[in-house]
């Protein structure tokens, strides 16, 4: 069979590293990582597009779609996608799931159906420039503050990560998120808003707006920043091969009862409702999946692999400085956003609000009412639609 696939992914190595290098040894016709029919062509779309383009927008254009788990709802209500389920078995479905780190596998599950499957798994975990502060030094959310205090940090702030920064604080100082009535607890939102708030007095302003990876590079650069306490973590920057000293990753702080807060990232791979061949899109999507892919070829290239063996393997952790050890227990116990029809409208919203409220010096509370005010003005017009 001949078919050509076209399949759309995000513009980082972490993002296209790997699925162009199967597609380049399927154009030579080296399948020594599997055989399957046809081919895939992959074409990029920046970070913020990924984040923030609504799937029904490119359905129509690509078979296969890398894509981030809060959209799931929007995808499914608007017939973007078609169920995974439909085109693997259960025991397959199954098999994935348990070889996937954390909750990878089950966020990309919605109103009974699987629509992704994971592809690559990150969380929100503490980077830490080459010469910065030892890992005594950043254990807890009270070692960060002290540190912001008498050195320079970073925060990431950019597209909805000022929400997702504020939400992950908020569940380290015990927090449960997506509340019936408010967003978050009131007492934990607001000793997270007041943290956020001290943190942004002493961050370096000129990243606070920025996306990770941005951060990620004033760090690596050993001229910015001493630390990020909480940034969606890019094995790519803990390279030591080529760039010196890398770019330390650590678990994500501690709040005050030992609670690590962190909102699960990552991407899957789904297949277009408007699929001409959907067969040979899941036969590629089974290949992903394999064992030999997620623990060999993904880790090699500098994808971040969704798969529990290849975050323990030794061999992975001492190419890429240890990255998959040193944050493994954030990934276990990050927290799954809702897949709910509006999600990234309400997240990309709040966290404007949250940016001009730091930036304006606004009181904690004000902030955290207003986005309780957009969080019931979502529920209320969705009802239902969890």
């Amino acid at each position: 069979m001949n078919a050509r696939l076209r399949g759309l992914t995000w513009d980082h190595p972490r993002g296209y590293a790997p699925l162009e290098e199967l597609a380049g040894l399927d154009r030579t016709g080296d399948q020594s990582y599997g055989r399957v029919p046809g081919t895939v062509s992959w074409d990029r779309h920046p970070l913020e597009g990924f984040e923030s383009t609504p799937l029904v927008e490119l359905a129509g254009t690509y078979d296969l779609l890398v894509i981030d788990h809060p959209h799931l709802a929007d995808a499914v209500e608007s017939g973007a996608l078609r169920p995974i389920d439909e085109l693997v078995s259960a025991d397959e479905l199954d098999t994935w799931r348990r070889r996937s780190v954390g909750p990878s596998f089950d966020s990309y599950h919605h109103a009974m159906r699987q629509w992704a499957v994971p592809l690559d798994a990150a969380t929100q975990v503490l980077a830490v420039r080459p010469d910065g502060p030892p890992p005594e030094a950043t254990r807890t959310w009270t070692d960060i503050l002290d540190l912001a205090r008498r050195g320079s940090i970073a925060l990431c702030l950019g597209g909805p990560h000022a929400f997702l920064t504020w939400t992950s604080l908020a569940i380290a100082h015990g927090g449960r998120p997506a509340g019936p009535e408010v967003y978050v607890d009131e007492e934990p939102a607001l000793r997270a808003m007041e943290i956020l708030t001290e943190l942004h007095r002493h961050c370096d302003a000129a990243l606070a707006d920025r996306n990770p990876v941005q951060v990620l590079e004033s760090l690596a650069s050993g001229t910015g920043p001493d630390l990020c306490p909480l940034v969606y973590g890019y094995v790519t920057y803990s390279d030591t091969d080529d760039r010196g000293p890398a770019v330390a990753f650590r678990n994500a702080p501690l709040g005050p009862s030992g609670r690590i807060g962190s909102v699960l990232g990552g991407t899957g791979v789904a297949v277009s409702r408007h699929c001409s061949e959907p067969e040979v899109a899941a036969a590629h999507i089974r290949r992903l999946m394999s064992a030999r892919v997620q623990d060999e070829l993904i880790s090699r290239v500098g994808g971040q692999p969704s798969s529990r063996s290849a975050w323990s393997d030794p061999g992975v952790n001492e190419r890429w400085g240890d990255f998959y050890r040193d944050t493994r227990t954030t990934v276990d116990a990050a927290w799954v956003r809702p897949r709910r029809v509006g999600w990234v409208e309400f997240q990309d919203a709040s966290s404007g609000v949250l940016r001009e409220g730091l930036t304006q010096r606004r009181p904690a509370r004000a902030i955290v009412d207003a986005v309780n005010t957009l969080y019931r003005r979502h529920i209320g017009s969705l009802e239902g639609s969890r």
